[in-house]
């Protein structure tokens, strides 16, 4: 009786007689395990003869009738038969005499689609009986992102596939984003359900670039969002890829099949450029993008400032302050101008008299 690859027992009952006209009388039975090699591994006496032996799933029943003695792969005493209750993929079990699985007869027992099975094994008068839960060994191909996928998905899998309760051919492409159910169907009543999402892929433009769009992204410039969604919506309505180019707090809002929705935050961020927090100068040039004020007066996109003064400029995301920037016109320099002047005068006077004087001098002499 073969174990497994590497090893198997020889089960042999011996007898003696007395002579040659007596009838042979039971010794003992003699439990001799060998590895392939022919090599004698292990050994074990019984005294009592088995009335039946059983090759049971590389286990060794001895049937004395009211008792049985089972070993293992090791030649050891084991207390009961254990088989599993479930497995994943393929069930295979090894037996000696006639099979029946859900009630029709088989020659082996190598399972691989995925069910509930009665498994009943006979061996003269030795019966086994139990049932085996066989789960499929599914598998989903696509390129998994968190919680779910990004494009393309292929289902693998044995059993009868239902997709959202519509047939699926094994292997075919599913592209549509949203929700799905998928129903494996198997023998004598048996079903799993798996849940899965195909979630869809946002793109944003800003003319320069292409980055996907995150929760709570932020952005500075004018952008354009492209999806593979069913439908998208902005601010309550249906939104097709069109230029947002005003700063404020939005919410893209994506539909998928089978009630797949999703809410993405994100806000476009106001800027302006010319002027920094707490400097001072003589005019200035303000290029705003967004709503500001400036004073408490609306400014236009761009402003040429040249009134000195103190000036206080607020950045608006929609109804709230984004960023307030103080600073200063300053006086036109006159002043320094006015002492230059006054320097000059008196040295060229002070020249002009030096000369007239030494030109005195000189006709006196």
């Amino acid at each position: 009786m073969l174990f497994r690859s590497e090893r198997f027992i020889v089960v042999c009952d011996t007898y003696f007689s007395a002579d040659d006209f007596s009838l042979p009388v039971y010794r003992e039975t003699v439990l001799l395990m060998y590895d392939l090699e022919g090599e004698l591994i292990n050994k074990e006496y019984i005294y009592e003869k088995p009335k039946e032996y059983h090759n049971h799933n590389y286990l060794l029943i001895l049937n004395f009738g009211m008792k049985e003695r089972i070993y293992d792969d090791e030649l050891e005493l084991v207390e009961e038969i254990k088989v599993k209750e479930e497995c994943l993929g393929t069930f295979s079990y090894q037996f000696q005499g006639k099979a029946y699985i859900n009630n029709l007869e088989s020659e082996e027992i190598n399972i691989s689609y995925p069910g509930i099975y009665a498994i009943e094994i006979i061996d003269k008068d030795y019966q086994f009986v139990f049932t085996v839960v066989v789960h499929p060994d599914y598998r989903i191909e696509g390129k998994r992102f968190g919680e779910g996928y990004l494009g393309e998905v292929k289902i693998y899998s044995f059993g009868n596939l239902l997709l959202n309760q519509v047939q699926y051919v094994i292997g075919s492409s599913i592209l549509e984003v949203g929700n799905y159910t998928l129903n494996i169907i198997g023998e004598n009543g048996y079903r799993k359900d798996v849940e899965f999402v195909i979630l869809p892929e946002i793109v944003v433009n800003d003319g320069l670039s292409e980055t996907q769009l995150y929760a709570n992204s932020e952005f500075m410039n004018p952008i354009r969002i492209f999806s593979n969604a069913q439908t998208m919506f902005l601010k309550d309505e249906v939104y097709s890829s069109s230029l947002i180019n005003f700063p404020g707090n939005y919410t893209l809002v994506v539909y998928g099949i089978n009630g797949y929705q999703a809410e993405i935050p994100f806000k476009i961020i106001p800027y302006v450029s010319g002027v920094e927090n707490q400097e001072e100068y003589e005019q200035v040039e303000i290029e705003v993008f967004g709503n500001a004020f400036l004073n408490d007066e609306k400014l236009d996109s761009t402003a040429l400032i040249t009134i000195p003064g103190e000036y206080e400029l607020k950045l608006m995301l929609d109804d709230e302050i984004y960023q307030t920037i103080n600073f200063i016109i300053l006086e036109e320099q006159e002043t320094s101008i006015k002492e230059d002047t006054e320097i000059e005068i008196p040295k060229y006077v002070f020249l002009a008299l030096a000369l007239i004087g030494g030109l005195i001098i000189l006709r006196k002499k």
